[in-house]
C-alpha cells in the first residue's frame, strides 16, 4: 500500500505570504490546487518535496453540516 501525503504549493515568495503560490504541475499535466489535495508519495511528488516546489500540510477541516429535520 502506498502511502499517501496531504501537499500544498509553496508561497511564491516567502517574504511576502500575500504572493500567492507557486504554480505546481502535478504528474498528469494540471496545476496543484492552492489548497492543495491528497497525493500517493510517488518518486515524483518525493521530488517536488526535495526541491521546495510543495510542502507538507494538513488537510482542511472538514465543516459538520446540520441538516433540517422537519418537525
Amino acid at each position: 500500500m502506498s502511502q499517501t501525503v496531504f501537499i500544498k504549493p509553496r508561497n511564491r515568495n516567502p517574504n511576502k505570504p500575500g504572493d500567492g503560490a507557486l504554480k505546481v504541475r502535478q504528474e498528469d499535466g494540471r496545476h496543484l490546487p492552492e489548497a492543495g489535495r491528497e497525493v500517493s508519495l510517488t518518486s515524483y511528488w518525493r521530488r517536488r518535496l526535495r526541491d521546495g516546489d510543495v510542502v507538507v500540510a494538513k488537510p482542511p477541516q472538514k465543516t459538520a453540516t446540520k441538516t433540517k429535520t422537519e418537525e
